[in-house]
This record gives C-alpha cells, sequence and structure tokens, in this order.
C-alpha cells in the first residue's frame, strides 16, 4: 500500500496480501470476530506500537478485519452500518451469513445495478444466497438498494 512513500521508521510492510482470504489465513475466520467500537479499540491497544513478527501477525490481522468491515464494509452497505450501529458497544457482534455475502459480492452487486434497465431490472438476475434453505435471488434494483450505501466505480 502507498509505494510511493520512502520506507523508514514510520512504514510497516504487513506479512499478507489485503484479499480478505489472505487476511484470514494469518487472523482466522471473520466470523468469528465482534465488530464496533469495542473491539477497534480493544484490538488498536494490541497492535499500536507493536514489532512485526510472527507472534503479532495474528493479532494485527485480526485487527484488518475488524477495521475493514467496521468502517468500510458499513459505509459499502447499509445493512452492515445498522447491524454494527445495533450492537455498536458489544463485544458479541459478529458478522451474519448476510454480511459475508454482501461482503463477497460487493463487485457483482454494483455491477448489476449498474447494468440495470431504466426500469430497475437487473439482468441476469444475482444469486445472493446465503442459507441454503432460503435462495436471495435479485432482479430488481429495488430489491437490494434498502442494504446498500456506497457502490464501487465500474467505470463508465
Amino acid at each position: 500500500m502507498f509505494p510511493e512513500v520512502p520506507a523508514g521508521a514510520n512504514r510497516l510492510t504487513i506479512k499478507y496480501k489485503s484479499a480478505y482470504l489472505d487476511i484470514e489465513k494469518k487472523g482466522g475466520s471473520r466470523t468469528k470476530l465482534g465488530l464496533g467500537v469495542k473491539q477497534v479499540n480493544k484490538f488498536i491497544k494490541n497492535v499500536y506500537g507493536k514489532p512485526i513478527d510472527e507472534k503479532t501477525i495474528p493479532i494485527q490481522a485480526q485487527f484488518m478485519l475488524i477495521v475493514i468491515q467496521t468502517i468500510a464494509e458499513a459505509t459499502r452497505f447499509k445493512y452492515i452500518e445498522n447491524l454494527i450501529l445495533a450492537d455498536f458497544d458489544s463485544f458479541e457482534n459478529r458478522p451474519d451469513p448476510k454480511t459475508i455475502e454482501l461482503e463477497k459480492s460487493w463487485q457483482k452487486i454494483t455491477i448489476g445495478i449498474k447494468t440495470s434497465t431504466k426500469k430497475g431490472e437487473i439482468k441476469p438476475a444475482l444469486d445472493l444466497t446465503y442459507d441454503k434453505d432460503k435462495p436471495w435471488i435479485v432482479s430488481e434494483v429495488s430489491q437490494i438498494a434498502p442494504d446498500m450505501g456506497l457502490l464501487k466505480y465500474e467505470g463508465k
């Protein structure tokens, strides 16, 4: 990140890539970490000023997972924002299966909305099923709009 910044005392290199799968390989499943202010505060105290070594990499990766979901994903999705705000001060506010599906599908949702018809039809429909017993097929923008916050820029 920010390769143009010269190396020095204020720049640390993390030992994993920025994709969820890579961060989870180091920090464990994001579904097991709480979201919200208490978790951010707890983990920032565990990483701030600490060296990056094999012992602290899992804690730093967990911190990254919490921050990404609490800030970036809550900005992208109103659903996730509301989930976090409902228990903002809780340590037990874990992402549910719908949260994970939205996070995984951000680009495909954005493209579906961007390429929808003037009447708001999404073709082909988006399969956002996160529970095999409850299929979630989105064929109209109005079906996903209440869950959305920020769309990904996909060009003109």
